[in-house]
């Protein structure tokens, strides 16, 4: 899972990389929280898509924005794009037991940024090197406490 500092503004929250309006499922999950309130955001690789491969009807579910992608990698059935966020590195202790089980590492690139993985389709177009527009699946996002790591979004 990709973890990311965030921060809740009235029905929506602040990522770096775009801000999202968080669904009414999503919202009930989270239950009541203070304007404001910085946590950690979780989304998995699958929860992103090249833009471009999004049909009309799923679109509205998420949001786009623009990343220059550092490695495509080609593993058959799909792709994992590699591209930087400017964010600081989420410590958590909980949190990086979660990494640690599902065998993911924190990385930054070249310059500094945070590492993000998106699995994108085979039928992707996307290129090492090149700015794409990404679309992330907002009714897949997860969040953690900021201090303690605790999720804050389950199944009620």
């Amino acid at each position: 899972m990709n973890f990311m500092p965030a921060t809740l503004t009235n029905g929506s929250v602040r990522l770096p990389m775009a801000d999202v309006t968080i669904p009414q499922e999503v919202r009930e999950r989270l239950g009541r929280q203070p304007e404001g309130r910085r946590v950690v955001a979780g989304i998995r690789p699958e929860d992103f898509e090249d833009a471009t491969k999004v049909d009309n009807e799923n679109r509205g579910r998420g949001t786009t924005f623009k990343a220059k992608l550092d490695i495509v990698e080609a593993m058959g059935a799909e792709y994992y794009a590699h591209f930087g966020i400017k964010a600081k590195m989420v410590q958590s202790e909980e949190l990086q037991e979660l990494r640690d089980d599902a065998g993911g590492v924190e990385e930054l690139t070249d310059s500094g940024e945070t590492v993000l993985v998106a699995r994108l389709s085979p039928e992707s177009r996307a290129r090492s090197g090149e700015e794409t527009e990404i679309w992330l699946d907002a009714t897949k996002m997860h969040f953690f406490d900021e201090q303690s790591g605790e999720a804050l979004t389950y199944a009620r």
